[in-house]
């Protein structure tokens, strides 16, 4: 028997190797932490068991070699970021932070503030199904009216987001509070918890000949509680040190599983040989924060209307948890919890891993929970699709507007995450100039005649219709069969693959350009701008529409414009042109052609213009720039504000750059 226990416990051992690689693969390897959602002001990310919030000198927490959260993300998402609010050292789930102090603040003061909900999954000692079917009856709850009228009922149903329990057993009604106070550094403090019944099991009826018991079990130096366990979902109303760890001991006399400070050492010893669990068996799983209404939207500003708006998350249950509760020993425990409340079979996610996360399957979820809860209500609810297998001539614009999946950036060209293309493009007052992304500006000349490709965008495009531009304007996308995501060591020595992967796949479906004509090698990496624009011309001063990029640009040269091969698509492109400097000059001072504000800038300040340095332009001298480094600035990412006439839309979007 111990043989076959061993057995079963390297088993699992193994597979939470497994599951949590992505969070500690070695030593050396700083871990990953899954974003739940990021936003401008703040993000949620799901904390892994066994991480210390923030360095602590005081702690010993602080000088054991175990990472540190606020590091970890401050290094993987080059922000620093500022705690909201805190979970223990070997708690998991979703942990709110700001990435300014006056967002901190503000953060910290909405979750203090009524209808702020926190909610916990705990797993406990003993079986608590007695005490909850007692309290339900004490409420008024009778076996005739537990179909939803009960205030009870309602109130789980406002608590957690979702409708109530469709089973009738009236335990799942009952709710237990918890009003105890807490001694913090000698003072007492008030403290009160709300618990609530998931499901609970006796190990003695799946275990009758009791051959699989610890040995301690065997001796009688365990409890009888130990072999019984109570799965709790519960909401602190307060936020003590440790609050529901010691509302459940000493209110309940059940502790929390794993729990070394308040619980018994024997019965963790247990369940850990048993199933596994060698963490507290405590997940913050649900944060709701309720929308303020204090203030007028339209009085707001974009930083202002983020900070107050509803944030609603489920941080799905980690892996070695979920393990631990679906194992054989717990499995009746897990299938009573899951029919009361489903969404604990949430898969974990990641946000800023792209399409796999965002929605986490959300389709699946509402179809078998009848909730619109999958994602955090924060994240777009577009389905942003891998683009892998990407075929530009079958789609329509908004075909494209969904599907593609921009690479979102921070200010210094760090993917941060990604989002489709529509969301990306959106100027609102929650996101005045869209999400910064990264795209790429494709010149293309003919060496003969010293000429540059010109496109006019289509009429039916989306963005910046009937406007003449350079040869091509795209996107690298997340997700394709060539991988079109470049890292800053790419970009540090030049090659930017992704990059120029992008602009050969834009530039057949655009242009027609056969793929073969042009290859990676003839383009040429210049430097990297960080512009935006609203489309205002098109859409006028409120244009839900625009960019917000920071744009590689690349020049590429064939020895005669009769060395490739143009058929424009219809939905991309209504004229081409090629013309000389001079030529380019004379559109440009023809009021009635419209122009991209990115192609303008550029030409302005580094091909044609008079505000070029040292009066030599790119376009000025072609040998020099496609043969030689001369005019290259790999290190330096150009920002611009757009001109007057592209400012405002959506989010009455203002300068940035030129702000004191």
């Amino acid at each position: 028997n111990n043989n076959n226990n061993n057995n079963n416990n390297n088993d699992i051992k193994e597979q939470h190797e497994t599951q949590f690689q992505s969070h500690f693969k070695s030593k050396n390897q700083r871990p990953r932490i899954p974003i739940l959602s990021y936003k401008n002001q703040y993000v949620i990310l799901s904390k892994p068991p066994g991480m210390t919030m923030h360095h602590n000198t005081n702690s010993r927490w602080g000088r054991s070699k175990s990472p540190v959260l606020q590091t970890t993300i401050r290094k993987q998402l080059s922000r620093k970021p500022y705690l909201v609010h805190r979970l223990d050292h070997r708690t998991s789930g979703a942990v709110l932070m700001a990435f300014s102090s006056e967002a901190a603040a503000a953060m910290h003061g909405r979750l203090r503030g009524e209808g702020a909900v926190k909610g916990y999954v705990a797993l406990v000692r003993g079986d608590l199904r007695e005490e909850f079917q007692k309290r339900a009856s004490d409420a008024g709850i009778s076996d005739e009216d537990v179909d939803g009228n009960a205030p009870i009922v309602s109130e789980r149903r406002r608590l957690f987001g979702r409708e109530g329990t469709e089973l009738m057993e009236k335990e799942y009604y009952g709710k237990i509070t918890v009003d105890l106070p807490i001694k913090i550094d000698g003072v007492e403090k008030e403290a009160q918890t709300d618990f609530y019944f998931l499901a609970s099991m006796d190990y003695d009826n799946n275990d009758e000949d009791n051959s699989n018991t610890c040995e301690d079990v065997n001796d009688g130096n365990v409890p009888y509680a130990t072999k019984s366990l109570t799965l709790l979902l519960c909401r602190p109303h307060t936020g003590r040190t440790h609050q529901i760890r010691r509302h459940v001991q000493k209110a309940l006399q059940s502790p929390i599983i794993g729990d070394s400070e308040h619980g018994d050492s024997r019965v963790n010893r247990f369940w850990r040989e048993k199933i596994g669990l060698d963490r507290l068996g405590l997940h913050c799983w649900y944060l709701d924060l309720p929308e303020e209404s204090s203030v007028e939207t339209e009085t707001l500003t974009s930083k202002e209307a983020e900070l107050g708006e509803r944030i609603q998350c489920i941080a799905p249950l980690p892996p070695d948890l979920s393990l631990a509760l679906q194992s054989e020993e717990l499995r009746s425990l897990w299938e009573e919890a899951i029919r009361v409340e489903p969404r604990l079979t949430m898969e974990p996610y990641d946000e800023r891993g792209g399409t796999y996360g965002r929605n986490f399957r959300k389709r699946r979820d509402n179809d078998s929970h009848g909730t619109e809860i999958g994602a955090p209500s924060t994240i777009a609810n577009t389905d942003s699709k891998p683009t892998a297998k990407w075929i530009g001539s079958s789609m329509s614009q908004d075909d494209m507007m969904e599907r593609d999946t921009l690479l979102i950036v921070s200010d210094d060209d760090l993917v941060i995450g990604s989002e489709s293309k529509r969301v990306g493009h959106e100027f609102t007052p929650l996101q005045p100039r869209g999400l910064l992304h990264r795209a790429f500006s494709v010149f293309l000349f003919d060496e003969s005649t010293n000429e540059l490709l010109l496109q006019k965008r289509a009429s039916t495009k989306i963005t910046f219709p009937n406007v003449w531009t350079n040869t091509c304007c795209s996107h690298p996308l997340h997700g394709m069969d060539v991988n079109e995501v470049d890292g800053p060591e790419s970009v540090r020595d030049g090659s930017v693959m992704g990059a120029k992967a992008g602009a050969v796949r834009k530039l057949e479906h655009e242009l027609g350009i056969p793929l073969g004509e042009l290859k990676l090698e003839q383009f040429k990496f210049l430097t990297r701008v960080h512009y935006w624009a609203a489309d205002t011309i098109t859409h006028g001063v409120q244009s839900p529409w625009g960019e917000h990029e920071i744009d590689y640009i690349l020049f590429a040269t064939v020895p005669s414009k009769d060395a490739i091969t143009l058929n424009p698509h219809p939905d991309e492109v209504d004229d081409y042109r090629w013309v000389s400097q001079a030529e380019l000059l004379e559109m440009f001072a023809d009021k009635s052609l419209l122009f991209s504000p990115w192609f303008r800038i550029i030409a302005n300040r580094w091909m044609i213009g008079t505000d070029i340095k040292d009066g030599v332009g790119w376009w000025d001298d072609l040998n020099r720039t496609m043969k030689t480094n001369d005019f290259c600035d790999y290190e330096m990412i150009h920002r611009f504000d757009p001109p007057t006439e592209h400012l405002g839309g959506g989010g009455d979007a203002g300068p940035i750059f030129t702000e004191t």
